[in-house]
């Protein structure tokens, strides 16, 4: 029972990932990339779902490490420029934690243990190797550097494989230049983090961006695997995020 809460804890400290330094396009309308052809960056970043806000109203989860599946459920809410919530809970409806991410600080209600987890997206890249863009790519998003915003891909049989350097971080991603979209990325890890793989697959178009629908997270240093399959979700949304601190909780900070 104790492995399956700290399984459910992990959810909470992948998102928690998240930071305020990634590119992000002036939303407008962008072309079909065409196979045999040259196209720049620029064309997949601007489907990047955080271009808009949104709300992922129900995310199924599946979480396997060391021999042990946990199934949860999860909503996510997302608003410009770079504020996060996210609440999971178990396929009862029972909540296990939320957290909110913001610039500058972030807040992890863990209604399992009562506590309060307090700390920065810096603070939490020193203690757990989380790459502070980590949470955007979870969602298919393109996390670049500005010097790399024009740079050009060339794609051959629809598909482009290309190597960027991002937080010091090595990055590959695979993109799919019919539907301006990352198949699959690469993050090249360390003793913290292992090599963590994502795969992206069954897109939808949500307003003016498009998703993948289906998600797979694997670190191979930790054992860890997390599907991700997302069933509702609005784009734009204009709603807005609460957190309330949970009463009586200790508070742990993040170091």
């Amino acid at each position: 029972m104790q492995k399956i809460k700290v399984l459910a804890a992990i959810i909470l400290l992948i998102v928690s990932g998240c930071g305020s330094s990634r590119r992000a396009a002036d939303r407008t309308a962008g072309r079909t990339g065409e196979t045999g052809t040259e196209y720049s960056v620029a064309e997949v970043v601007r489907n990047n779902i955080t271009n808009e806000n949104f709300y992922i109203s129900k995310a199924d989860l599946r979480i396997e490490q060391e021999n042990i599946a946990v199934r949860l459920s999860a909503s996510f809410r997302f608003r410009k420029p770079d504020s996060l919530l996210v609440i999971v809970r178990s396929r009862a409806g029972i909540e296990a934690g939320r957290g909110l991410v913001t610039r500058d600080t972030i807040l992890i209600n863990d209604r399992i243990n009562r506590n309060l987890m307090i700390g920065s997206a810096e603070s939490l890249g020193s203690k757990y190797g989380i790459d502070a863009g980590l949470i955007y790519a979870l969602f298919g998003d393109v996390i670049i550097g500005n010097e790399d915003f024009k740079r050009k891909l060339n794609c051959r049989d629809r598909n482009a494989t290309d190597v960027f350097r991002y937080g010091g971080r090595r990055i590959e991603y695979t993109f799919d230049c019919s539907r301006n979209k990352v198949l699959k990325t690469y993050f090249e890890g360390d003793v913290r983090s292992g090599n963590i793989t994502l795969e992206y697959s069954d897109f939808a178009d949500a307003g003016r961006a498009r998703i993948p629908q289906r998600i797979e997270l694997n670190d191979d240093l930790k054992s860890l695997k997390v599907s991700i399959e997302i069933k509702n979700i609005e784009s734009p949304w204009n709603g807005s995020l609460r957190f309330v601190p949970g009463s009586g909780y200790r508070v742990v900070k993040i170091r």
